[in-house]
């Protein structure tokens, strides 16, 4: 076993089931790298993105608002059926999403996956017919979420 502490390491949490080291710089301060600082960034943007599905039950109101306000003949539950369509969607993606990060680079499958789910959602904000909102909303959704779940793990 190496002496980590002789090597620029710290120990900094000092029980003997959990030591965890980190870097010190010559400085003798803690480095925050550029490698490091993008990882919890695009880890945010992984958890913006597929977090999102969550808040669906509260942004459906105003989403069959906005509808109704257009002159669309909606009602509320016509949108009930988003949520349980995302979640089937991405329950079949999640093998894809793991075969397709083990081919390829898994951070350019995560690249992908959130420009798609991020563009679709942005161009279903135009969309003025409530089926086509509810239908490629949700694909869209599924398919980011189920590739980008399975690949981020």
């Amino acid at each position: 076993m190496k002496d980590t502490e002789s090597e620029g390491y710290q120990r900094v949490n000092h029980s003997r089931l959990s030591d965890v080291y980190i870097h010190k710089a010559q400085s003798g301060y803690d480095k925050i790298t550029m490698k490091a600082a993008l990882c919890v960034l695009g880890s945010w943007a992984i958890l913006l993105i597929i977090g999102a599905q969550l808040s669906w039950g509260n942004m459906s109101t105003y989403i069959a608002s906005y509808y109704y306000y257009l002159g669309k003949d909606v009602t509320m539950e016509q949108f009930y059926v988003v949520q349980p369509i995302i979640v089937v969607t991405a329950t079949f993606l999640f093998p894809v999403g793991m075969f397709l990060s083990k081919k390829y680079n898994a951070k350019l499958i995560l690249l992908l996956s959130g420009i798609f789910t991020f563009s679709c959602v942005w161009l279903c904000s135009y969309m003025t017919d409530p089926n086509l909102f509810i239908y490629c909303y949700s694909m869209a959704f599924g398919i980011g979420k189920g590739l980008m779940y399975s690949t981020a793990l």
